[in-house]
């Protein structure tokens, strides 16, 4: 009768140890999951701090506008424009994967807005050829766009087109629109790819001949 009541006890003994382990063990693991959680939640608040001073400004450097002769009875006008494009960060690299170039004309008549826009296409590589990241320090300074858009005979009819009529108008001002994709490096974090659309308004565009302004018009979003 006491060997029974003894191995009785034994029993209950080995199961509360089995019972403290597991305890033990789940406490471990619910520790090991929340460092876990911690620990990345902790990399994405890195992330995020590191990356978030980063800044790409454009600007307008020149604009400008040259008629020219197309064959023997047809003219035209080249627009011309360079944007500059500059991190305002020295710590990160940039790539420029896309940059767009759109002038955008716009008039009221009879209490209603007309817009017209007239992309320009891009007439030098952008900076890192799109494909590489610009150093650092290099990234600091301003890397020039051009931009160059042709209106040619028919488009230049200021009854049908809007830019047309702006260039001649007494105040030959047009509002430029920058739209960008880009992604920074810093040291060996990169970040996503980030949509940027600035607005440069009330762009100039002098005669070739002309001085630009100085310093360049900043466009802002």
């Amino acid at each position: 009768m006491g060997d029974h009541h003894d191995e009785e006890e034994k029993g209950k003994d080995n199961k509360a140890a089995a019972s403290s382990s597991w305890q033990a063990r789940r406490h471990l693991i619910v520790l090991a999951a929340l460092g876990g959680t911690v620990a990345a939640t902790a990399v994405v608040i890195t992330v995020s701090v590191i990356l978030r001073p980063v800044h790409v400004e454009f600007a307008v450097a020149r604009a400008t506008q040259q008629k020219i002769a197309i064959g023997s009875n047809d003219t035209g006008i080249y627009l011309n424009l360079t944007v500059t494009a500059r991190s305002t960060t020295s710590r990160a690299m940039v790539q420029y994967r896309k940059v767009f170039v759109d002038l955008v004309a716009k008039t009221i008549q009879k209490d209603k807005m007309q817009l017209q826009m007239y992309r320009a296409p891009l007439q030098t590589p952008l900076p890192g050829n799109g494909t590489s990241y610009v150093p650092a320090a290099a990234a600091t300074q301003r890397a020039s766009i051009k931009a160059s858009l042709l209106l040619v005979g028919d488009s230049l009819n200021t009854k049908s087109n809007l830019l047309a009529s702006q260039l001649i108008s007494t105040t030959p001002s047009i509002n430029v629109v920058v739209t960008a994709q880009v992604s920074f490096k810093i040291g060996v974090v990169y970040s996503r790819v980030y949509d940027i659309a600035v607005r440069c308004p009330r762009v100039v565009f002098l005669p070739v001949n002309q001085p630009p302004p100085h310093p360049p018009p900043i466009c802002t979003g």
